[in-house]
């Protein structure tokens, strides 16, 4: 029953999500008949036929200096259709429909650990760190930024403030709530609210961790960026406010269509670039850049979620910190080996996922950690016949083990001057102000085939054409 009601909510799901790893090796053991596995290797392996190694390897998600991983992976596997540039909603809520079938695991709160409380950050908190998130006599309202840098309070937000409409996550820290604002110049707007307990967050040290995702999400305004919009706290929990994103999860969209054609991957690489832009001239590098934390608004442009292990402080191109952390399957080699790492980091994370839009893993996938890991730090890169030659030079720069010399070290321009955004008429101006349109409009009605020979009828087409 977690399986089946939590997958209903999975396309409107605001905010990178956590599976607990006992639920998830549950769930997806039901799902496939076969061995406890993530739920992206079963994808992978049920849906792709790309089990390379042909092993059970060991599952990965989240490492951090402290712990070798975490369960934290929510892949789903759906539906492949012949691709288009629109998806439907119908086709979304039978994809769903058929995700709740097989018992997908539940979707839990972002930035929650497992069930086992594995998950740690890297940055620990003193234990007298619980009740510092907000204090109680000054509720925040995250809208403009005071000089240093900590949201301005316009107002004193409350939990009565808003209309509960439904859950779409939970986890071990609170859950995900659907809202809607009864008052106020955002009146009857959507938002996505985070309940977080206070007594889970201390005892699984997570008090710094929603410190920073507070913190870099209270003080960003980018069309390409989640925002926090209110935060306010009672006795016993915290209550973050934030965007709703209806078009759910890149990984999502990624998933139904296996690989997405170069002029997909190339609009929303450029949007991406535009967010790690925003976020390195303000000092915080992302470290976690991967499908699953790219949502899509209902107008089809990404927001950028799940700030969790973000670090602000971070100056340099290739040092600033140290922490082993992120995703195994896109960690970049200097954090591997705990060299150092600084924003040419999130760079690195922009070459994994644009060679994942384009062939639908990322590159040196497998099950098989060791082997993972050493392909990460030796493995020469394997560019498939159909992937065009400036979209594979634009990634191999981007995945340069040498993070001194890796597309990006000198700042994002040289990123946004290369051929392969310039090929594609990508302006990056227009993009920022959501002038150009999105290839995937997620809540826009799918033309029948009717309309669509109706249409080239009116433009003089015969039927054959």
């Amino acid at each position: 029953r977690q399986c089946t009601s939590a997958s209903r909510a999975r396309s409107a799901l605001p905010l990178g999500s956590r599976t607990t790893g006992r639920t998830l090796r549950r769930c997806s053991g039901q799902a496939t008949g076969g061995p406890a596995m993530s739920l992206r290797n079963w994808f992978r392996k049920s849906i792709l036929g790309q089990d390379e190694d042909g092993e059970d390897g060991e599952e990965h998600d989240h490492v951090d200096s402290d712990e070798d991983a975490s369960m934290d992976q929510s892949s789903s596997p759906a539906v492949t259709p012949e691709y288009s540039a629109y998806i439907s909603p119908d086709e979304m809520r039978d994809a769903t429909k058929r995700m709740a079938s097989l018992q997908i695991a539940k979707r839990v709160l972002p930035g929650s650990s497992g069930s086992n409380g594995s998950e740690k950050m890297d940055e620990r908190p003193s234990d007298s760190s619980s009740g510092s998130f907000v204090r109680r006599s000054d509720a925040t309202v995250a809208g403009s930024v005071e000089p240093s840098g900590t949201p301005s309070v316009r107002g004193q937000p409350k939990l009565t403030d808003f209309t509960m409409l439904r859950v779409v996550g939970k986890g071990s820290f609170g859950k995900v709530i659907l809202v809607r604002k009864k008052h106020g110049g955002d009146e009857e707007k959507l938002y996505a609210m985070k309940v977080l307990k206070k007594r889970e967050l201390v005892r699984r040290r997570q008090i710094q961790r929603t410190k920073t995702e507070r913190l870099v999400l209270g003080t960003s305004s980018h069309p390409f960026i989640t925002k926090l919009h209110y935060a306010f706290q009672n006795e016993e929990k915290l209550f973050m406010v934030m965007d709703f994103c209806a078009g759910g999860e890149l990984f999502f969209h990624l998933s139904r269509y296996r690989r997405f054609p170069e002029r997909v991957a190339r609009f929303y690489a450029a949007e991406l670039t535009l967010a790690l832009e925003h976020l390195h001239s303000r000092d915080v590098v992302y470290r976690d850049l991967k499908p699953e934390n790219v949502f899509l608004q209902d107008n089809g442009h990404i927001k950028l979620g799940d700030f969790g292990l973000a670090k602000a402080g971070v100056k340099e191109p290739a040092a600033g910190a140290k922490s082993m952390c992120g995703t195994p399957e896109y960690m970049a080699p200097e954090v591997l080996n705990r060299v150092g790492h600084g924003k040419t980091v999130d760079w690195w994370g922009l070459g994994m996922i644009t060679y994942e839009m384009l062939t639908g893993l990322p590159p040196w996938y497998t099950r098989n950690r060791q082997k993972l890991f050493y392909r990460l730090r030796h493995a020469p890169l394997k560019v498939p016949t159909y992937m065009s030659r400036m979209s594979a030079i634009f990634i191999a720069q981007l995945l340069n083990r040498d993070a001194s010399k890796r597309l990006g070290a000198n700042g994002s321009g040289e990123v946004k001057d290369q051929e392969f955004f310039a090929y594609g008429s990508i302006d990056f101006e227009a993009l920022m102000t959501l002038s150009m349109a999105p290839p995937i409009r997620p809540m826009e009605p799918r033309p029948s085939s009717e309309q669509i020979r109706n249409a080239l009828k009116d433009d003089g087409a015969s039927d054959d054409g």
